[in-house]
């Protein structure tokens, strides 16, 4: 039914393919169906996650590349991280996303180089996890984003607990993600 569907036909004047006119006919519809434009809100707030916001490295390099284009289109940009030095009121620190951080460094101690995991490291990289997600909800209760870019925070098994967590949150809230990386575990 055309009329539920919300569809419009345009003045019959203009010239149709002879492809969709052989289609509309074998279908019994009419020669030119023009679906309504979809109903999408414009993407104005970004969420960009990464272990470190500062100085030259590569992923803040990268971040700021993002930054820089997203803002020219009228985006605002929110940097969720464990240390920065973007502006403080659009930055949101969440200390366990530092690589630095006592916790990361103890279970990049326990794991980094090994096959065999305790139950012990198991449940210190779960726990971590959860106050890490519980950090990324808050940010995310505090900016709304509409889309998230995670740089180098998904692959690198620099900071387990905030690739598990910020997976964990993404999969829960279906926030768009664009899952950017340029350093991977195997390299």
């Amino acid at each position: 039914r055309l009329e539920s569907a919300k569809w419009t036909i345009p003045d019959r004047k203009r010239s149709v393919p002879a492809a969709t006119q052989q289609l509309a006919t074998r279908s019994r519809l009419p020669s030119r169906i023009v679906m309504p434009e979809p109903d999408i809100a414009p993407i104005r707030n970004f969420g960009l996650v990464a272990t470190r916001v500062s100085s030259t490295d590569g992923v803040s390099l990268e971040i700021g590349k993002w930054t820089s284009i997203l803002e020219q289109l009228d985006v605002e940009c929110h940097f969720l991280c464990g240390s920065s030095d973007r502006p403080a009121d659009r930055t949101h620190i969440v200390d366990l996303a530092n690589l630095k951080d006592p916790v990361i460094e103890e279970i990049n101690s326990l794991c980094l180089g090994r096959v065999d995991r305790t139950r012990e490291m198991t449940s210190l990289i779960q726990n971590t996890a959860a106050a890490l997600k519980n950090g990324i909800y808050d940010c995310i209760e505090a900016i709304s984003p509409d889309l998230i870019i995670a740089e180098n925070a998904l692959t690198l098994p620099m900071n387990i607990p905030l690739g598990i967590a910020l997976d964990q949150a993404l999969t829960e809230t279906q926030i768009p993600c664009i899952v950017h990386h340029h350093d991977f575990a195997w390299e």
